[in-house]
């Protein structure tokens, strides 16, 4: 999704953490959306009675997460269960881009936020090619993404990633920044792939990266940062204007 003629969109990668609130954590939502970006990224993993959290790591206190129930969030405020976290999303009007940490819950995901989230933007993407080929089935009416592999992101070749993204069904790819070569991005548009780009912390490549129409989505874990340089490839315009509200509802609706 791009806002501003081909300025690309800002995701905050776990929410805005700048500050001191906790990765994936309700506040981290609330400061991302009160300061403007367009999405916050967030991690879904599942618990052994089946709640379904905000988190990113596999275990909590040494202990994984397959074998915690929802009992052991009240140790944990910062950890959020899905159905609390996109209720408050929903309410705060910010865009959603969640990630399947693994598959198998892709339909209790997919219910809870179109619930919750009264209509946001919602964009989806994996590791998993299965749970992303899940998701594609469906969700037919939102974009899901392909995350490339994190092992060695340089070795990927362009074909292999086309090949991939379109085994799993998936409308767009999202790219290690590492990946983000011209041949790797032409080869994409040449298929009609979209491209979300993470994590992406270095000025340089924010403005790279979102002054390439090819490139849809910025997921940084400084959106601070990433806000100010859009703002002054946009002639100061920023997301709490009525211009760039207008903007994105457009956006929204092609």
């Amino acid at each position: 999704m791009q806002l501003l003629g081909n300025i690309g969109a800002i995701a905050a990668h776990r929410g805005w953490h700048q500050d001191g609130a906790p990765e994936n954590s309700i506040a981290a939502l609330e400061r991302a959306a009160g300061n403007g970006v367009d999405f916050v990224e967030m991690d879904t993993r599942r618990l052994a009675d089946g709640t379904i959290v905000i988190h990113h790591d596999t275990t909590l206190d040494g202990v994984a997460l397959g074998e915690l129930d929802r009992s052991a969030l009240a140790a944990h405020p910062e950890v959020a269960t899905l159905d609390d976290w996109s209720r408050r999303a929903g309410e705060l009007g910010v865009g959603v881009l969640a990630e399947l940490k693994e598959p198998g819950y892709e339909r209790e995901v997919l219910d809870t936020l179109r619930t919750n989230l009264r209509g946001n933007r919602l964009d989806l993407f994996s590791f998993d090619a299965s749970a992303a080929r899940a998701m594609s089935r469906l969700a037919p009416d939102h974009a899901v993404g392909l995350l490339t592999d994190v092992g060695r992101p340089e070795a990927a070749t362009a074909a292999s990633i086309v090949d991939a993204a379109r085994g799993a069904g998936a409308s767009f790819v999202g790219l290690n920044v590492r990946q983000t070569t011209e041949p790797i991005l032409a080869a994409l548009d040449a298929a009609g792939l979209g491209a979300a780009v993470w994590t992406v912390d270095r000025p340089a490549d924010i403005a790279r990266l979102l002054a390439d129409r090819r490139v849809s989505t910025v997921i940084s874990d400084v959106p601070r940062q990433a806000l100010a340089i859009r703002s002054t490839m946009t002639g100061g315009l920023h997301e709490a204007s009525g211009a760039v509200r207008l903007l994105r509802a457009a956006a929204t609706m092609r």
